[in-house]
């Protein structure tokens, strides 16, 4: 019986050679085929539509495999993070667990001017901007706020999640950053109590 293997992948743009779109998926051909034929990501779909016109069509590079949901979880943040903070315009609109990830070209259209996005991108807290930060794998985090790995992927996908436990991660995550934490400063955390 095969392993099973988790790719997470880019839809490139052929017009630029630019990364639009990050994304996980076991079957990655058949994922594809997906985007071409459309979902309810109507920026995606607006951005293929365009390609369509001009008789183009997304191209899908593989960027690592995980071995675990988990991981493919972590990698598939941790790629859309990287590309937008690179200043890619990507079509994202949620992931697994139903974050919104705001593009830099959406943040253009809420706030009037790009000095403005510039300005709110660099002050853009996320949970898994804070570990990165931090310099530590979200293993220790775990081992040392008592919250478990997998509950620590979910939080940073959307997941529920309560107020107490996201105060046991920021508690650790201060102490390697030797800086306050403001909770409502973190973007994307789902807290329901």
């Amino acid at each position: 019986m095969r392993n099973r293997t988790y790719t997470i992948y880019a839809l490139i743009d052929p017009r630029n050679n630019g990364v639009s779109y990050i994304g996980l998926t076991v079957y990655p051909e058949e994922r594809l085929k997906q985007h071409v034929q459309g979902d309810g990501n109507i920026p995606k779909r607006q951005w293929i539509n365009e390609l369509s016109q001009l008789g183009l069509s997304p191209l899908m590079q593989t960027i690592e495999i995980a071995l675990t949901l988990s991981a493919a979880f972590e990698r598939e943040g941790y790629g859309i993070h990287h590309y937008l903070n690179a200043g890619a315009k990507l079509v994202n609109i949620r992931s697994p667990y139903g974050v919104n990830h705001s593009t830099p070209s959406e943040m253009t259209n809420i706030l009037g001017s790009s000095s403005s996005t510039m300005q709110l991108k660099e002050n853009m807290l996320t949970l898994d901007g804070l570990i990165a930060e931090a310099g530590i794998k979200r293993v220790e985090l775990a081992a040392q706020s008592g919250v478990s790995t997998a509950s620590i992927v979910r939080i940073s996908h959307g997941a529920p999640t309560t107020k107490i436990t996201v105060i046991k991660l920021i508690k650790v995550l201060k102490k390697y950053l030797n800086r306050d934490i403001n909770i409502d400063d973190i973007m994307s955390l789902n807290i329901t109590k």
